[in-house]
C-alpha cells in the first residue's frame, strides 16, 4: 500500500532502451504492512502492519530484524526518530513509544488522551501528532523534551498529516501543515514553534485523504479514494485562481511517490496496480530520444516483451540545441 523512490542503482536497473523491475521479498511479515518509512541516510527500512510488530531491513547489510513493541491496538504510524537512534510509533492505544536501536528496547514517549490518527516528524526534532479527541499536540524530543497544544479544536477527522516549506510574498520561508480529512477536504496551516494559524482550505477531493507527498522541488501529492491524485506547486498554493493538475482514473489509490528524473509521479492502488505518471511527456520522450541517439544498437526497443521497430529520424528528429 505504500510506494517510495529512491534515486539507487540498486534498486533501479537500466539494461539498453528497456527499464527492468526488480522485485525483491524485503521481508516476511505474518500481518500486512500498511505502514512504512526509511532512514535519513537510506541505509534503514521500517515497516508495520495493524499489529505491533515493526520489521526492520538495512538495505546494505541484509539484516533483518523483527520487534514486537507490545503496543496494546493496532500502529498507526511509525517514523524515524529526527536523530535516527530509534523509531517512533504510534498507535490506536494512546501511546507514542520510540524504540532504540543501541538497547534494543523500547520506551513511552508520551501518553495522548484519545487514540492517535497520525503523526509526523519535522525538520527541527518536533513530533506533531493528532488524535480523534481534536488536539493537535507539538512533542520536542531533542535537545530537551517539551509539549506544545497546537491547537484545541483541530478536526477530529483527519486521516492524513504533512508538513511543507513555502514561500511568501515577501520572499520569506514559512512551515507549513498540511491537515488531509477523512472528508476528502485539504486544510492548510502556518505551522510556528507553539501555534499553528488556518490560512486555506482545498476543496478538490471527494474521498478520504490516504497519502500526502511532499518533493523536495516544491510539489504536493495528495492521494484520495475519490480516485484522483492532485498534483500542486506549493508556492502557488496560497493563489485562490491557482488549480492543481488532476491524476484520474484511480480505483483506489492508497499511495504515491515522485521520481525527480523522470518528472514523475507512481500511484498504487488497492487492486494492486502501479501506475506511473509522466507529468511532462514531451520532455521525457526527448530524453528518451536523446538517449537512443547515443546508442549504438539498432533501432529497435523491446516494450513488454514486445520487440518495436523505431524511425528514429521521424520520431526522434536531432533538437537544434542540447538537451540538458
Amino acid at each position: 500500500a505504500v510506494l517510495k523512490y529512491t534515486n539507487d542503482s540498486t534498486w533501479t536497473q537500466f539494461a539498453d532502451s528497456a527499464v527492468h523491475w526488480t522485485a525483491l521479498t524485503l521481508l516476511n511479515p505474518d500481518a500486512p504492512l500498511t505502514l512504512w518509512d526509511m532512514s535519513a541516510d537510506g541505509n534503514w527500512i521500517a515497516a508495520a502492519g495493524p499489529g505491533s510488530k515493526v520489521y526492520l531491513w538495512n538495505r546494505n547489510t541484509g539484516q533483518k530484524l523483527q520487534q514486537d513493541l507490545h503496543q496494546q491496538n493496532s500502529l498507526r504510524a511509525i517514523a524515524f526518530s529526527p536523530d535516527q537512534s530509534g523509531i517512533v510509533t504510534a498507535g490506536l492505544d494512546n501511546y507514542i513509544n520510540k524504540y532504540h536501536f543501541s538497547a534494543m528496547g523500547s520506551e513511552q514517549l508520551m501518553t495522548n488522551g484519545a487514540p492517535i490518527v497520525d503523526m509526523i516528524l519535522t525538520e527541527d526534532n518536533r513530533l506533531i501528532y493528532c488524535g480523534t479527541d481534536g488536539l493537535l499536540m507539538s512533542l520536542q524530543i531533542l535537545p530537551t523534551r517539551k509539549l506544545n497544544v497546537l491547537s484545541e479544536n483541530f478536526s477530529g477527522r483527519v486521516s492524513k498529516l504533512a508538513t511543507a516549506k513555502m514561500i511568501e510574498k515577501d520572499g520569506t520561508e514559512q512551515t507549513i501543515l498540511i491537515a488531509g480529512l477523512k472528508s476528502g477536504l485539504l486544510k492548510l496551516y502556518k505551522l510556528n514553534e507553539d501555534k499553528i494559524i488556518f490560512f486555506r482550505e482545498l476543496f478538490t477531493h471527494r474521498g478520504m485523504i490516504t497519502d500526502i507527498q511532499v518533493t523536495e522541488n516544491g510539489k504536493l501529492i495528495v492521494v484520495a479514494l475519490d480516485g484522483k491524485v492532485s498534483v500542486w506547486d506549493i508556492n502557488r498554493i496560497n493563489d485562490p485562481s491557482y488549480l492543481p493538475l488532476i491524476l484520474d482514473d484511480h480505483k483506489w489509490a492508497l499511495s504515491a511517490t515522485y521520481i525527480p528524473d523522470e518528472n514523475a509521479v507512481l500511484v498504487g492502488s488497492k487492486d494492486g496496480s502501479i501506475r506511473h505518471w509522466l507529468l511532462d511527456a514531451e520532455a521525457y520522450a526527448q530524453k528518451l530520444c536523446t538517449y537512443l541517439q547515443t546508442q549504438e544498437t539498432e533501432n529497435t526497443l523491446y516494450i513488454n516483451g514486445q520487440e518495436i521497430e523505431v524511425d528514429m529520424e521521424n520520431l526522434c528528429p536531432k533538437p537544434t540545441e542540447p538537451i540538458k
